[in-house]
């Protein structure tokens, strides 16, 4: 499939432009990732491309549209490893000294931060009936904007029909929890939760703080500054 389209995808003036295949794979048979693998050559690509006619490549690649909203998201899930993958590889090498961007050991372009200077991203938007359209509620107070969905419990959220905030669950990285599911997690197994705090408090007041809780499993916390 990929080499079939990979042609189509980077040329403009390909005659295989104007035609649309139908993919017939069984459920399992791999169509996310090749679909996902022709978006990261697309992305790398068009960033290639913009960087040396001397603009910024920043803008929207893909589109990608689901018929079934649950099945948007649960893709959306699958497709943040490789949107993260692509993040990383752009900024590697930051700091040390070397070149920034990823690049083959036998390529010859020695152009400083290859890959552009805005990161690459992926956005979401399934309508106000499955996620929060705002941050915050909307004037008149009559919908609840996604911060304010969070400070409510599942039932609540669930009685009052908000749709659900928290789009991605783990980090697409290291799989760490970002956000706990409704149901909760699972009994009689160890989790780790990070939790990035902003304050104006001493590196000291805060460890006391967060040391006092009292469960009988607790872990010392640590603030390195």
């Amino acid at each position: 499939f990929i080499l079939m389209t990979i042609e189509s995808v980077l040329h403009g003036n390909s005659k295989d432009r104007n035609i649309c295949d139908l993919l017939w794979v069984p459920t399992g048979g791999g169509k996310t990732e090749a679909y996902l693998v022709l978006v990261a050559i697309d992305m790398a690509y068009r960033r290639l491309k913009s960087i040396r006619n001397g603009q910024s490549g920043a803008g929207v690649s893909v589109f990608t549209r689901y018929t079934l909203r649950l099945l948007s998201i649960q893709q959306f899930r699958r497709s943040l490893q490789i949107f993260a993958a692509a993040e990383s590889l752009r900024v590697e090498n930051t700091g040390t000294g070397s070149l920034t961007g990823w690049r083959p050991r036998s390529c010859t372009d020695t152009k400083d931060i290859l890959w552009g200077s805005t990161p690459f991203s992926v956005g979401l938007w399934a309508g106000d009936n499955l996620t929060p359209n705002k941050l915050e509620s909307y004037f008149d107070g009559m919908n609840k904007g996604a911060l304010e969905a969070l400070k409510l419990s599942p039932e609540i959220q669930k009685q009052r029909g908000i749709s659900e905030p928290a789009q991605i669950l783990n980090c697409p990285a290291c799989n760490g929890i970002l956000s706990i599911p409704n149901n909760g997690l699972a009994k009689n197994t160890s989790h780790e939760l990070n939790l990035v705090i902003r304050s104006n408090s001493t590196t000291a007041l805060l460890n006391n703080s967060l040391n006092q809780f009292t469960h009988p499993k607790r872990s010392v916390y640590n603030f390195p500054r």
